[in-house]
């Protein structure tokens, strides 16, 4: 037991002179500001310490609770699409003969990573062995101590909130909205639970939604950087951009370090067509993720913005080595892969996506370029084909409808001709939005000499696209309907 002891104190000696030099010489220190001396002292944890060397994801965000001064813990997903946030609990420091420690807000001291359940309440244990799990990636086991947390009868809603981000981050949006509502419900003011139900928001589309829910989190804690980057997405989505570049670049002003706010300040001019300035904040944050796949993506998009399709295919090749389970990197290196005029190795991509059965969104996006390049490759039999099968699997998705037109207006025949003026048709009635579809329409109408419809749908195409590479035609055949009529 003595020698037990002694190997005990060594390891905590280590990793405090490892504190040190990491501080003095700013090497892999973790993207944290820590001002008080309640926040200093949470950071001196052995227990603190070494999970944030693990995981520089990891950041100590100080806040009120009960009128105490505490420090809430937090992991959040940097880089990911919603980068939802788990947390550790609110932790005030304590001294022990161990030296420097911390309890968290169910008075249970936080045990060292892996380290055995001991004293610890059984409840806590499993919450904070799942954020662990987070941690390493782990997130199906993460998922199931979460689960475990939830079953006691003790009532906290960092184990909800903590529970409902994992199952979002695993796809499962309406069950994780479930979860976090009853960790606001339990703590109306927890703006961790506003800030992952905004993301949550997001993620469904909700945008409106989502910039409320962004807005209610900065309105119990203005410093808390998840609900900041959550609102300037929303803004984006809403199109809402000067608002998004005003707090975006306000977070990179107090905090230039943190790799999410760089990456959403590259979201931002990214979506004002800044995009040599949104690379140069990708590749930055980079520097501090440099294995993230999202990241790479990013990057990857925009050097393809800017004219630099062999850097493009660099980074999403990266991304798809770094995440091979990933359906949006395989995706994206399908497309870069179909300009660079490799329909072969797209064809590949683009199946290794499908394989992979991602989100109803995510597969629907790959179909369009899949048949693009069957079409490219001279296949239009199995173009045909797989049109038909994804339109009979996907019958409210306009996109399967506008792809299925697309093909049937390439087959011979009156009735295929018939088929994609109907396929079009459905298309706008379920997205507004597809704005080519009415050109394309009003090109099939023509064609079977329905003049004044086709005049009705150029008219639509050349007020909603105005600056459209196919204004100049739509034009020109408008005033040949004109005249002729």
């Amino acid at each position: 037991m003595k020698a037990e002891a002694r190997l005990f104190k060594r390891a905590i000696k280590v990793a405090l002179l490892t504190a040190i030099a990491v501080q003095s010489t700013n090497l892999a220190a973790p993207a944290v500001e820590v001002a008080s001396s309640i926040a200093k002292a949470i950071a001196r944890s052995p227990a603190i310490f070494l999970r944030q060397q693990n995981d520089q994801r990891i950041s100590l965000h100080e806040e009120k609770s009960n009128a105490k001064e505490v420090v809430q813990a937090l992991l959040t997903l940097v880089g990911d699409q919603q980068p939802y946030t788990f947390t550790l609990g609110w932790l005030t420091p304590v001294a022990s003969e161990k030296g420097a420690e911390c309890v968290d807000e169910l008075e249970q001291t936080l045990p060292m990573p892996g380290e055995k359940q001991g004293k610890l309440d059984k409840v806590d244990f499993h919450s904070i062995r799942g954020f662990d799990l987070v941690s390493g990636g782990k997130l199906n086991q993460a998922l199931k101590e979460f689960e475990e947390a939830v079953e006691f009868p003790q009532s906290n809603p960092r184990f909800y909130n903590n529970l409902g981000a994992c199952l979002a981050t695993l796809g499962e949006l309406d069950k994780a909205e479930k979860q976090l509502e009853l960790a606001i419900k339990m703590r109306p003011d927890y703006a961790v639970a506003h800030t992952n139900k905004a993301w949550l928001n997001l993620a469904k589309g909700r945008f409106e939604q989502a910039l409320a829910d962004a807005r209610q989190a900065l309105q119990i804690d203005s410093e808390l950087r998840p609900a900041r980057f959550a609102a300037v997405q929303a803004q984006i989505a809403l199109g809402q951009l000067e608002g998004a570049l005003k707090v975006s670049e306000d977070t990179i002003k107090h905090w230039p370090a943190d790799p999410q706010a760089i990456l959403v300040s590259g979201d931002t001019m990214a979506a004002g067509g800044d995009y040599k300035n949104a690379r140069q904040r990708y590749l930055k944050a980079l520097l501090v993720l440099p294995n993230n796949p999202q990241l790479l993506l990013k990057s990857a998009h925009m050097s393809q913005m800017l004219g630099d399709l062999d850097d493009a295919l660099k980074r999403a090749r990266q991304a798809t080595t770094v995440a091979p389970d990933l359906a949006d990197g395989h995706l994206a290196l399908g497309r870069y892969l179909e300009m660079n005029r490799d329909e072969l190795a797209a064809r590949v991509q683009f199946e290794r996506a499908l394989d992979l059965d991602p989100p109803l969104a995510t597969r629907v996006s790959i179909y369009g370029p899949y048949l693009r390049v069957l079409i490219s490759m001279n296949k239009m039999d199995e173009a045909d084909k797989l049109s038909r099968k994804w339109i009979s699997a996907n019958q409210e998705s306009a996109d399967c409808h506008y792809n299925r037109a697309w093909i049937a207006a390439q087959l011979p025949g009156k009735q295929h001709t018939s088929e994609a003026i109907q396929e079009y048709r459905k298309a706008l009635a379920l997205r507004d939005d597809l704005v080519q579809a009415h050109y394309n329409l009003a090109l099939l109408l023509v064609k079977q000499g329905n003049s004044d419809e086709a005049a009705r749908e150029l008219k639509e195409f050349i007020r909603l696209a105005p600056q459209d590479p196919d204004i100049s035609n739509a034009r020109k055949l408008l005033a040949q309907l004109s005249h002729s009529g």
